[in-house]
Order: C-alpha cells, then structure tokens, then sequence
C-alpha cells in the first residue's frame, strides 16, 4: 500500500511540474533491506557466540 502510494505521488509530481521528482525507495525494498540487515546482525552475533 505504501509502495503505491509513493508511485502515485511520484508521478502527480511529475505531470504537475515537469521536472522528474524525488521518487523514494518502495516499501518493499526497504522491507527486504530491513530483513537482510537484521538477517546479517544476528549471523554476525553468532559468529561472536552472542544472543541478539
């Protein structure tokens, strides 16, 4: 839902004024980021023999 409306907003940027606007990272990628970082924090405490 996010995803979409940042699109939607994106694009009434764009045939308001022209220009190409800003256009944010969709929810989805951030999501898929926030999964590897966390993925990749719990292998790092493992390797320390730690408990996150």
């Amino acid at each position: 839902m996010i995803a979409l409306m940042e699109q939607i907003a994106a694009n009434v940027c764009r045939v308001d004024s022209g220009a190409q606007p800003y256009v944010p990272i969709p929810a989805i990628e951030r999501v898929q980021d926030e999964i590897a970082f966390d993925h990749l924090l719990m292998r790092a405490a493992r390797g320390l023999g730690e408990e996150i």
